[in-house]
């Protein structure tokens, strides 16, 4: 009777063993396309205890021997071993990631997969001055150099935009800071892509940074959406913390997006400059404004600009822009 239960237990392993290898297999159908992004074997010294801890993801640093240089190993919190929905999925964010060049968009090195559930990591260049909020504390809220950075984050935004990429997850910590200290925009897709592959259930995005519509409606993440979290991102250097800081639970933070309420205004004491403030104080207010006056993040790039040419040469006479739609 012992040796028909190992038998038995033994002969359902090496079924399920089978099936399992089956799975992968045609996940590695799935992201033949991709095999010169593949990485394997080229991550070496990868820190055991994250850096970064995300909604979906933790990072990890590391060194890419294929480059000779510092990596960030962002693994996802998901598997691939037989789902092949999240497989696709991932196959088109990578591809369509790997082809983006812009100043302000971080560049894809590659992928690899980890473990025996093929647990998948994006790899790109280490950023040693790391996220955005954190590096603008060196410099006064609502300085020239905030403007300069916005510019910057509105640029990369409106370049995926125009590449028909929405953002969906857009927020400070989702924007670092290359070696020439410009912004470089990251994440965008991700989250959206495990929720549509049933690997999460969670709402797409962070809530903070989440338009009302997409808390009261059954409205898609969009370019509109994405310019409130773009608004947000100014609040949060013209804050120094996040949306919403004085709401301790996501429920709060709910019900007070639902109900029309703002965050409120910062603090303008200790600002380096009090007409940028009420200047980038009023665009985020544009930007939370019903969908359909928002601008477009072209508009936002133009805006700010302008607010950034009159500041810095306040004799200069520029042509204000008007408000892209």
């Amino acid at each position: 009777m012992l040796y028909l239960v190992i038998v038995t237990k033994f002969s359902s392993f090496k079924v399920a063993t089978v099936q399992s290898r089956k799975r992968l297999t045609k996940v590695d159908e799935i992201l033949s396309s991709l095999v010169h992004l593949d990485l394997e074997g080229a991550i070496v010294d990868k820190e055991e205890t994250p850096v970064r801890f995300g909604g979906q993801c933790d990072v990890f640093r590391a060194k890419s021997i294929k480059h000779n240089k510092a990596v960030a190993v962002k693994r996802i919190r998901a598997h691939l071993d037989g789902n092949e929905a999240f497989a696709r999925r991932l196959a088109k964010e990578i591809g369509i990631w790997a082809t983006l060049e812009h100043e302000n968009v971080l560049p894809l090195w590659g992928f690899i997969f980890e473990g025996s559930s093929a647990v998948p990591s994006l790899v790109s260049e280490w950023m040693d001055y790391g996220i955005l909020p954190e590096y603008m504390e060196k410099f006064p809220r609502a300085s020239v150099e905030t403007c300069k950075m916005l510019v910057g984050v509105a640029s990369g935004l409106s370049y995926l935009h125009s590449k028909g990429i929405i953002h969906a997850d857009l927020k400070g910590q989702n924007i670092f800071v290359s070696a020439i200290e410009s912004p470089l925009l990251a994440d965008f897709g991700l989250s959206r892509m495990i929720v549509q592959s049933g690997t999460m259930t969670v709402s797409v995005g962070t809530m903070r940074w989440m338009a009302r519509e997409l808390l009261t409606s059954e409205s898609n993440c969009n370019e509109k959406t994405d310019v409130w979290a773009f608004g947000m991102v100014v609040y949060e250097l013209l804050s120094r913390g996040q949306p919403y800081a004085d709401l301790t639970s996501n429920t709060s933070v709910w019900r007070a997006i639902t109900s029309g309420k703002l965050p409120a205004i910062p603090k303008a004491s200790g600002c380096g400059n009090h007409e940028i403030f009420e200047r980038l104080w009023n665009f985020c207010r544009l930007c939370w404004q019903d969908t359909s006056s928002r601008p477009s993040a072209r508009g936002c790039r133009e805006n700010i600009g302008y607010i950034l040419q009159t500041t810095a040469s306040p004799t200069a006479h520029t042509p204000k822009p008007a408000i892209l739609r």
